[in-house]
């Protein structure tokens, strides 16, 4: 393979590296979590609640009452949602993934991008959601009272240190055929 050909593959590879984003789950500069298109993972902890409360999911179409009920706080699990599901809550990627509580002894919703939640990274795109369900005079601001953990899986772009390797394997195959067809 002449080199102008191999210099225009390995052009090709890195555009193609750049125009590719690695995709995670992540919080925005305004305290956002935005889904970034796999399948979310949602793992409920145990919480020090003396409350109930219910965890949802919001959807993005039919806020509220059209909501996912995920589980009671204290009860734990785990659950996942595909992309195609998510859409139909109106959360595709690059849009904000709500997470509240609601609990019958007080009258309030609290959202996950609101002052009585904190959302925290613990790498690799995963991120604990604590809720403080109490009213803020009241609060000891632990944010221990609803916890759940967040992560997406399936949606990896590989890194472009795989791609290189990759073109570089390629240019070899591609040298390697040469070679044999002009050792014909």
């Amino acid at each position: 393979m002449a080199p102008k050909k191999i210099s225009k593959l390995l052009g090709t590879l890195v555009l193609a590296t750049c125009a590719l984003t690695a995709q995670a789950l992540q919080v925005n500069s305004s305290g956002q979590l935005i889904y970034d298109g796999g399948t979310l993972i949602v793992d409920n902890l145990n919480s020090d609640s003396d409350y109930d409360n219910r965890i949802y999911l919001l959807n993005q179409r039919n806020p509220i009452l059209g909501s996912q009920f995920l589980f009671v706080d204290d009860a734990g699990g785990q659950k996942s949602f595909s992309q195609s599901t998510l859409h139909g809550y109106g959360i595709d990627p690059g849009e904000e993934l709500v997470f509240f509580i609601a609990n019958v002894h007080f009258p309030f919703v609290y959202l996950s991008s609101g002052p009585q939640a904190q959302i925290t990274s613990l790498g690799s795109s995963l991120f604990q959601i604590g809720f403080e369900d109490t009213l803020v005079r009241n609060s000891d601001r632990d944010f221990n009272d609803a916890v759940i953990r967040a992560k997406t899986v399936g949606n990896s772009v590989p890194e472009p240190g795989s791609l290189a390797l990759v073109g570089l394997g390629l240019v070899g195959l591609g040298l390697a055929r040469r070679r044999r067809s002009s050792d014909r």
